[in-house]
C-alpha cells in the first residue's frame, strides 16, 4: 500500500473514503458537464455503457437544470422557427 493511501486511511475523518467512490465522482462529473457516456467509457476504462451507467450519477439539481434551460434560454441560443 503507497504512503498516501495507508495515511488516508488512517485519518479519522476519512472513514467513509473509499477510493473506489473517485470511479462514480469522475463519471458523474463528467456526466453532468454534458460528456457523452461513450466518451465517459472510453477514457474511464469501463467496457460496457451498462457500467458506466451504474457509475455516473446526477446531483439531485442537475436534472432539474437541464429541464430549466428549455423554460429559460440561455443568451445566444438558437429559437425555434414559430410556425
Amino acid at each position: 500500500m503507497g504512503h498516501s493511501r495507508r495515511a488516508t486511511s488512517k485519518a479519522p475523518h476519512l472513514d467513509e473514503y473509499s477510493w473506489h467512490g473517485n470511479r462514480h465522482t469522475f463519471a458523474s462529473r463528467l456526466a453532468m458537464a454534458g460528456v457523452d457516456l461513450l466518451t465517459i467509457k472510453e477514457v474511464g476504462g469501463w467496457r460496457t455503457l451498462a457500467m458506466v451507467q451504474r457509475y455516473a450519477h446526477f446531483a439531485p439539481g442537475h436534472l432539474q437544470a437541464a429541464v430549466e434551460r428549455l423554460v429559460s434560454p440561455q443568451q445566444g441560443a438558437v429559437e425555434l422557427a414559430r410556425n
